[in-house]
């Protein structure tokens, strides 16, 4: 009797496929974990509101939440529980007329490979937007390839001028190639920050009250202020093994630190200020 041999046929994995979220929908159902080869995982476009996107983890797409474009209209959107591996570009995407926007316990991190022109990789995004909270979570490894002579984009959580009123609470921002928090816009508060191994570890051209921010190892700063920027913070935390400055200033208007924790190597500078026209005020501990 001859033996019997059975074939078995190996498929790759199915790869999931983008979902437009619409008004009150809670994506996914099951199954809750899904991989992609690039592309969209969930997009917002058109109006939504009223939907959560969450719990979640994403593997592999480029932009795992997406809004599609300036005329979209977001209204109380809910992103929780988003765990993002191997993203190509972008972890989230928010702009147009949004207003209500929640994201919270999230773990959002880039693929090794580093992005190149004009792709420009960032954790989170806003482009616009008003009452938008970011609390609980972490990025990681958002970077460009390096070219010489040209700046080294990347961030981990970024905000654009027409945002007017953002709150980001309890989240960490690492080794990505420019900032970990790259922020413009205006009301902007921040809770208990934490950066580390950036280019420079907070990034501000707007409005911004920080209560503690803790900033490890920046290759070029800690604290950089640009135009136009007003700046307070309550506490800041620099640990260091570079000699990166410690307050960068490069055309703000102002910028008032209470109280410092510092440990970094001798010769390291406090401030660096471009212009002369920037009202800087140290607190105490902040002496080097």
């Amino acid at each position: 009797m001859k033996p019997l041999i059975v074939f078995a046929l190996l498929t790759a994995p199915a790869q999931a496929q983008t979902v437009s979220i619409t008004s009150g929908q809670t994506w996914p159902g099951s199954p809750t974990t899904l991989t992609f080869n690039g592309g969209i995982a969930a997009k917002l476009s058109g109006t939504v509101e009223n939907a959560t996107i969450g719990p979640v983890t994403i593997s592999g797409a480029k932009h795992a939440v997406y809004t599609n474009s300036d005329s979209d209209t977001l209204r109380n959107i809910t992103i929780q529980g988003l765990t993002v591996s191997e993203a190509q570009r972008e972890g989230v995407r928010i702009r147009g007329d949004a207003d209500g926007i929640l994201i919270r316990d999230f773990d959002i991190r880039m693929r090794a490979q580093p992005q190149v022109p004009p792709d420009l990789p960032t954790g989170i995004t806003f482009y616009s937007g008003r009452n938008l909270r970011v609390e609980n979570g972490h990025l990681s490894g958002f970077r460009m390839a390096d070219e010489p002579g040209k700046y080294p984009n990347g961030d981990g959580l970024s905000s654009e001028r027409p945002v007017d009123g953002l709150t980001i609470s309890n989240v960490t921002s690492d080794d990505n190639s420019d900032g970990g928090f790259d922020l413009k816009g205006s009301n902007i508060t921040l809770t208990d920050l934490s950066a580390a191994r950036n280019y420079r570890s907070y990034r501000f051209w707007g409005s911004v009250h920080a209560g503690t921010l803790t900033s490890i190892d920046p290759r070029n700063a800690h604290v950089w202020a640009g135009t136009g920027a007003n700046v307070v913070i309550d506490k800041l935390i620099a640990r260091s093994s570079t000699k990166a400055v410690i307050l960068y200033v490069d055309g703000a208007q102002s910028v008032t630190i209470g109280s410092c924790e510092l440990s970094v190597p001798a010769g390291t500078k406090l401030t660096y200020i471009a212009t002369n026209t920037t009202i800087v005020t140290i607190g105490p501990g902040c002496a080097l």
